[in-house]
C-alpha cells in the first residue's frame, strides 16, 4: 500500500503567484513545472495522475509534493533557491 501524499493547502494569493509563475514566459521550464505541481496537488491529484498530466516521473511529482507542504514556496536555506522564485509562503503541511 502507497504511503499517502501531502496535502497541499493553497491561499488565493499564493494559488495567484503560482498561476503567475506556471504561466509567465521568461519562466524556466523546470520552475514552471514545479508550481504546476503544487496547484494540481491542490486541486487534490494522486501523484501518478500529475505525473501524468505533465508528462513526468511521479518521483518527481512526490519530491516538489512533499518539499512545497514542508516548507512551502520560501523554504529554507539552500531549499529557498530551488524554487527559483519568491512566493509568500502559502502552504500548511496536512499529516
Amino acid at each position: 500500500m502507497a504511503c499517502p501524499s501531502s496535502q497541499i493547502v493553497l491561499s488565493a494569493e499564493g494559488r495567484r503567484e503560482l498561476e503567475q509563475v506556471a504561466r509567465a514566459p521568461r519562466t524556466q521550464s523546470r520552475y514552471a513545472q514545479r508550481a504546476l505541481i503544487v496547484l494540481l496537488a491542490a486541486e487534490g491529484l494522486t501523484n501518478k495522475e500529475i505525473a501524468k498530466r505533465l508528462r513526468t516521473r511521479s518521483a518527481r511529482v512526490s519530491k516538489w509534493r512533499t518539499r512545497f507542504a514542508a516548507e512551502g514556496a520560501t523554504g529554507s536555506g539552500h531549499r529557498s533557491r530551488l524554487w527559483g522564485m519568491q512566493i509568500a509562503q502559502t502552504a500548511q503541511g496536512v499529516p
